[in-house]
């Protein structure tokens, strides 16, 4: 840049007289011609043969050109290959001489032992386009959790929600009017995902049909990725999501099942489907991951009982699986039949009862807001019956799955019972008595001796 053309440029953007005249000052400087240098001096980078000191006061005045001069942004963030960041990173060391290296799209500036990025933003247009049309939709899923989903299994850690947009138009121009750069798949899958030992956990993503705006801030579509060039947009992201997304009545029903997992409980509770029926009890510290469930009746092809219990602690497991179960299956005079080690990601290969407390809750959470082809929550009613609110809804899905639920929760928001039939068949019931939640003097005994005999059983089992 000669220092004509800088006078032009400083003509076009805002800036005081005193920065202005420190500007001109150092651009009128002739550049120092460096033969050597000493490997003594510590604390400053030295670039041989040539100072880059007027270069620091251009690369300065590129930062106050961001979005002004030709609709192009730019923003400062540190070159730390393990740990990116964004927007303006600032050095506090020395820096006496300065290296500037051009790119295509980017411009490296290095400074003492700083490195810094600056990077073009895409233009407005170019975001706008990302939106589909908002007939072409009815629905915003967040999705969260395994990306990819094993066969034969279920996942325990997945989270699917739907929500309804307020003003479409007014989401698309609030993230347009952010100022967007292009970034790799690399920085955005180091951000929003890692990993759970088999499997890639993401973080969540808001996906309007092939678009997917990250819960962290990213955009994506198509395999192009965009991040906002400045630090304090990435929580704009976040709230103009909150702004313009509603949970659905659906969604917002399966949020309060999952949040109203309890700190403790001690309940009888009931249970039957037209192929499964049981009766027993259930003892649960949420503080400790870890239940003792007994069930007597129909199941597994005759008339059985049962003791389930839940890893203390859960053990070592992955967060995707669920908390592994000791499952011990017995006939009515209490001989052994058979033993198990499962957790909810098995797929069905032996005898699983459908009454796992834990397991049945989730079951109910994913029915709502899942089931099978784009199940849609429809006649949704409350009211309240005893102090406790009662929730009734129809799903319908492409397949003309018509699903009828009755479910009730207390004030907590803890589950106490569910009915629901299927194309006006009956289909299961679940239903808690004597319950007593979250109780200050709850104690349990300790069954980790039993969960370890089970376990020896299943293993037993499985070399017979």
């Amino acid at each position: 840049m000669e220092h004509n053309e800088y006078n032009d440029l400083m003509k076009r953007i805002k800036c005081t007289d005193e920065f202005r005249s420190e500007m001109q000052k150092k651009l009128s400087s002739e550049p120092i011609a460096m033969e050597s240098y000493e490997d003594s001096v510590s604390g400053t980078d030295i670039a041989p043969k040539r100072s880059w000191t007027r270069y620091a006061a251009m690369a300065a005045a590129f930062v106050l050109v961001c979005g002004s001069v030709g609709g192009a942004a730019y923003a400062f963030r540190q070159h730390d290959k393990n740990q990116p960041s964004h927007g303006i990173s600032a050095s506090t060391g020395p820096a006496a001489v300065t290296e500037l290296t051009e790119v295509s799209d980017t411009t490296e500036v290095t400074t003492g032992a700083t490195s810094a990025t600056i990077m073009e933003a895409v233009p407005s247009s170019t975001i706008l386009a990302l939106f589909p049309d908002a007939h072409e939709f009815s629905k915003v899923q967040f999705r969260s959790g395994p990306t990819m989903v094993p066969q034969g299994k279920l996942l325990y850690g997945k989270k699917i929600r739907k929500y309804d947009v307020v003003d479409y138009d007014g989401l698309k121009n609030k993230i347009a009017s952010i100022e967007w750069t292009e970034c790799s798949e690399d920085e955005v899958m180091e951000k929003e995902t890692f990993n759970d030992n088999e499997l890639v956990i993401s973080s969540g993503s808001y996906n309007i049909l092939t678009l997917n705006i990250y819960a962290d801030g990213y955009l994506n579509k198509g395999g192009k990725y965009y991040k906002p060039l400045n630090e304090a947009d990435f929580s704009n992201v976040s709230n103009i999501l909150t702004e313009h997304f509603v949970l659905d009545e659906g969604s917002a029903l399966a949020d309060m099942i999952s949040s109203g997992l309890p700190k403790n409980l001690d309940a009888d509770y009931t249970f039957s489907t037209p192929y499964e029926t049981s009766s027993g009890k259930i003892v649960y510290d949420g503080e400790k991951n870890t239940m003792y469930m007994t069930g007597e009746g129909s199941m597994n092809n005759g008339e059985k009982s049962v003791e389930m219990i839940m890893k203390p602690d859960g053990g070592n497991y992955d967060t995707w699986k669920g908390a592994p179960t000791a499952l011990k299956v017995s006939d009515t005079a209490g001989n052994h039949e058979s033993s198990l080690v499962y957790s909810y990601s098995n797929g069905i290969l032996e005898y699983q009862p459908s009454f796992h407390y834990v397991y049945l809750l989730k079951d109910i959470e994913r029915d709502i807001v899942e089931g099978e082809n784009n199940r849609e929550v429809v006649d949704f009613t409350q009211s309240e019956e005893n102090g406790n609110k009662v929730y009734s809804f129809r799903t319908l899905s492409m397949l003309e799955t018509d699903g009828k639920y009755t479910i009730t929760l207390d004030q907590n928001d803890h589950l106490i019972s569910c009915e629901i039939y299927s194309n006006g068949s009956f289909a299961m019931s679940f239903k808690l008595e004597n319950y007593k939640f979250d109780t200050e003097d709850f104690t349990m005994d300790d069954y980790s001796g039993l969960y370890d005999e089970i376990a020896k059983e299943a293993e037993t089992d499985m070399n017979r």
